[in-house]
C-alpha cells in the first residue's frame, strides 16, 4: 500500500511540475532565469515520472517502418 501511494505522490510531485512550467514561462520577465528554472523542472519531472515526461526514445527503420540488419564483412586487405 505504501509503495502506491508513493508512486502515485511522484506522479503528482510532476505534475505539478509541469504545470509550474507554464506559469514560468508567462511570467518570467528575465528570459535566462526563466528558461534556468524551467529546465529544472522539466529534468526534476523526467526523473519523477519518467514514462510521462522522459525523453521518448524510438526505434524504427527508414519511413518509421522496421529495423534493418546489415551484416557487413570488414576485409582488412581493402583500403577505405
Amino acid at each position: 500500500e505504501f509503495r502506491s501511494k508513493y508512486a502515485r505522490a511522484k506522479e503528482q510531485c510532476a505534475d505539478l511540475r509541469s504545470e509550474e512550467i507554464v506559469t514560468i514561462a508567462d511570467e518570467a520577465i528575465d528570459a535566462n532565469l526563466g528558461r534556468l528554472r524551467v529546465d529544472a523542472r522539466k529534468w526534476q519531472a523526467s526523473k519523477l515520472a519518467p514514462k510521462k515526461y522522459g525523453d521518448k526514445l524510438e526505434l524504427g527503420g527508414p519511413g518509421g517502418g522496421p529495423l534493418v540488419v546489415q551484416v557487413v564483412k570488414f576485409n582488412p586487405d581493402e583500403e577505405t
